[in-house]
């Protein structure tokens, strides 16, 4: 059975079938979601035209929260996608992004100069892109993945084993998906159970969370 996710939502309305063509899909999907175990939060701006020709302003299968100026859950909403699900995604991304890097030419240092603890893994690995042509990742990505695998560093130094697993599961095929390694691969690297593996990166995840939840909204 998948794991349940927590999922966050900012769409046009699902309180209001009114004049859209939006709230009767999400709610489609979001009841099929709420049957598989997932928790979905769905923010939707509270805007008179539907305040007026509201079906309902709570329901079972989400969390619906309506708001009507940013400011007022810019807080709880950045807080809402800093979980473990997001932080998980955005490393994986990451990942992603890294091997996606050419083997040679000016982006070289990036991919030589990334984490040492991440560039370890992936000599490990013995990654090469002469494998495979994914397509060379834009700068904005190349930005995000700087910013998410400076999150490995939030794990204290002295849990370097939490660091060293969240660091290899974050290297995620660019085509496949795929990771490069999975739980059994990096027990047998670690000479570890890989359901001991398991929670170790569930608690690195956490400690990355509880870093980041603590560094104030700007």
């Amino acid at each position: 059975m998948e794991a349940p996710l927590k999922i966050v939502i900012f769409g046009l309305t699902l309180s209001s079938s009114w004049g859209n063509g939006h709230a009767t899909p999400y709610r489609a999907i979001l009841r099929a979601l709420h049957r598989r175990g997932h928790r979905v939060i769905f923010y939707e701006k509270d805007v008179p035209y539907y305040e007026l020709r509201r079906d309902f302003q709570d329901c079972y299968y989400c969390d619906l929260i309506l708001y009507r100026d940013w400011d007022e859950i810019r807080a709880r909403a950045i807080n809402d996608v800093r979980d473990a699900d997001a932080v998980i995604h955005r490393l994986e991304e990451a990942g992603a992004t890294l091997l996606a890097l050419p083997g040679s030419g000016w982006s070289t240092r990036l991919r030589t100069s990334s984490l040492e603890i991440v560039r370890t893994a992936v000599e490990s690995y013995g990654w090469s892109t002469n494998r495979i042509r994914p397509p060379i990742p834009s700068p904005a990505r190349i930005t995000q993945m700087d910013e998410a695998m400076g999150w490995i560093l939030l794990i204290p130094v002295e849990r370097y084993v939490l660091r060293r697993i969240v660091g290899a599961r974050s290297l995620v095929h660019p085509i496949t998906g795929r990771h490069l390694f999975p739980w059994r691969r990096i027990a047998g690297t670690i000479g570890a159970d890989h359901k001991a593996v398991q929670r170790w990166h569930a608690q690195g995840i956490e400690l990355i969370v509880a870093q980041l939840d603590r560094r104030p909204v700007v």
